[in-house]
């Protein structure tokens, strides 16, 4: 048993090979600015490898971070099982987000079958845990996996890239409601929808978008047509930060088994009123309202258009 204290301000206690290197069961404490580090496991010629246990946290004021690693190590790298957790305050509450991990890793990176459990943070507070399971490839998900939602929803189907879903898929409600269609780079591609046969009413696509000066939103969802008021809250999310609802969204007034009548918001009407309008099985009504407007910017004039776009498919 030995103790070293390097230049760089790094502490190890523990065993040591005959040129001084930590060797075998060892503690280690690393000196990082902003930060407490540790590590507690085996060692191998002056690098980690074999199990151990590594921990770090922020020390500074403000939000807090952490990062843990429990597992199999080689050359200085994470190789082998292991589980992976990091922890962040965020909101305006500083809640606690944290994404765990547990599966393979190779030579640092998430690698093989794994398992991650992350919270689901709705811009306040922390709302249940969504799940992904499936293959990774040097930290990326690649093919076949499983996302399981805080709100009971499920997609699986293909993955590309870090968690973006990929290719084929089947998306399932809480309710049992399911569809399947095609998805690129995370975005669901709206002619590939397949609606759930059992339905004897449609399904919609309802996406919409907005551009112009500070003001950019867009995004899709999917639901099946009943009466009533759309409500993003009632729909899967297939885009970013859409905002139907309340004013301006879609208000069903009548549905049967092939088509669906309903009024529009003057927000996406070039007369500024609402419209009322059928969609049948197949078809698809685009809404568009773009005029040009001006804002004044450290004195000088900038001319600039505003786009609203809203497109319903029926399907």
């Amino acid at each position: 048993m030995a103790t070293f204290k390097y230049p760089n301000g790094n502490v190890y206690t523990g065993e040591v090979n005959d040129a001084g290197q930590p060797h075998g069961r060892g503690h280690m404490d690393y000196k990082i600015s902003g930060y407490i580090a540790e590590y507690d496991g085996m060692w191998e010629n002056g690098v980690r490898s074999g199990k151990g246990h590594y921990h770090k946290f922020s020390t500074g004021g403000g939000a807090r971070y952490s990062y843990d690693y429990d597992g199999d190590w080689l050359s200085d790298l994470q190789h082998g099982e292991g589980v992976e957790k990091d922890s962040r305050e965020q909101g305006v509450h500083l809640s606690t987000v944290s994404e765990v991990y547990r599966g393979g890793f190779k030579e640092g990176k998430r690698h093989g079958h794994g398992v991650i459990d992350k919270d689901n943070f709705d811009g306040s507070f922390t709302v249940g845990v969504n799940r992904f399971e499936g293959t990774f490839e040097e930290g990326r998900t690649v093919g076949h996996g499983v996302w399981e939602y805080a709100n009971g929803d499920r997609f699986e189907g293909s993955f590309a890239d870090y968690g973006n879903k990929h290719g084929h898929g089947v998306y399932t409600f809480q309710n049992g409601l399911r569809f399947e269609g095609e998805w690129e780079r995370n975005s669901f591609v709206n002619e590939s929808l397949i609606a759930d046969p059992s339905l004897e009413t449609p399904m919609l696509i309802v996406t919409e978008d907005h551009s112009g000066f500070d003001y950019n939103r867009s995004g899709s969802f999917i639901f099946a047509a009943r009466k009533g008021l759309v409500r993003y809250a009632e729909a899967a999310s297939l885009g970013n930060s859409l905002e139907i609802g309340g004013d301006k969204g879609l208000e069903i007034l009548n549905v049967d088994k092939d088509s669906v009548t309903f009024t529009v918001s003057g927000v996406f009407t070039k007369d500024g009123k609402p419209t009322e309008a059928t969609v049948h099985r197949g078809e698809n009504v685009l809404f568009e309202d773009v005029h040009e407007s001006s804002a004044r910017i450290y004195d000088e004039e900038y001319d600039y258009t505003i786009e609203d776009r809203l497109e319903v498919i029926c399907r």
